[in-house]
């Protein structure tokens, strides 16, 4: 397994051949075997002669050698490095799935659950804090005329730019999703509604620079905003993050920025 002969490793020192994560384990499993005088299998990370690393599952008992005195540590190892790496793979795939579950595939934002379930959080916890919290809702106005005039795949485009646009202009705690066909969803935390605005006007300038194929043909972008923030409820702990987006759209609808 080491890729050595038993006599090559007679009397080396265990940390010669075991990751030091895997050492300091080893160490610590030594003294509790010494105190029950039983432990279940346990797993570390071996370094074989070439330099490879190997997980092996280890037996681990003491031998008696001294009429009584257990003197020495018996290690039986089994090789489990290909049932490790079978874990990883699996523990990898659940992850992307779950990323893929929570991700618009199209912008590569946040889909509409993952953006709604972080606002809602978000929301409870300015509530609970006493902070301000808004919301911007965000229209991409020519998404029909583009994909009439210049087709569906350029409609795609447009909502990848807008997505680009958002992504960069946010925050660090901030968070954008795409809400709906030409809807997106910036949650803004720790934000009254005059910084907002703020936000909400640098970003409708940066889209507004955007400009989807060329030509006589070309159509530049231009978005419509609604803001709602807790300025706008009642202030009752009960409400819920859609009652805020409602406002947004409601704002949206009026063609008022703020509502």
């Amino acid at each position: 397994m080491l890729g050595c002969r038993l006599s090559d490793i007679h009397n080396q020192p265990a940390k010669d051949f075991l990751r030091a994560g895997s050492y300091l384990q080893l160490k610590s499993d030594i003294d509790r075997l010494r105190q029950s005088g039983d432990l279940e299998p346990k797993q570390y990370r071996i370094v074989t002669r070439t330099g490879h690393s190997l997980w092996v599952e280890t037996n681990l008992g003491l031998v008696d050698t001294n009429g009584g005195q257990a003197n020495y540590v018996q290690l039986i190892m089994r090789d489990i490095s290909d049932q490790k790496l079978r874990e990883r793979q699996l523990m990898n795939a659940l992850q992307e799935m779950e990323t893929l579950a929570m991700t618009d595939p199209l912008t590569g934002l946040h889909n509409r659950r993952s953006i709604e379930r972080y606002g809602q959080m978000v929301m409870d916890r300015s509530f609970q804090d006493g902070k301000a919290f808004c919301v911007i809702l965000i229209d991409v106005n020519q998404l029909k005329k583009i994909n009439d005039t210049l087709g569906h795949h350029s409609g795609d485009l447009a909502l990848s730019r807008c997505a680009q646009v958002l992504t960069t202009s946010k925050r660090r705690d901030d968070a954008v999703g795409r809400w709906g066909g030409d809807e997106f969803l910036m949650i803004l935390p720790n934000t009254n509604l005059r910084d907002a605005e703020l936000a909400a006007q640098r970003i409708r300038q940066q889209i507004n620079k955007v400009q989807i194929g060329t030509g006589a043909e070309a159509i530049r972008l231009a978005v419509s905003m609604g803001i709602a923030g807790f300025e706008c409820l009642s202030g009752e702990p009960d409400c819920e993050l859609r009652d805020l987006i409602d406002l947004a759209d409601q704002a949206m609808y009026e063609g008022c920025l703020l509502y």
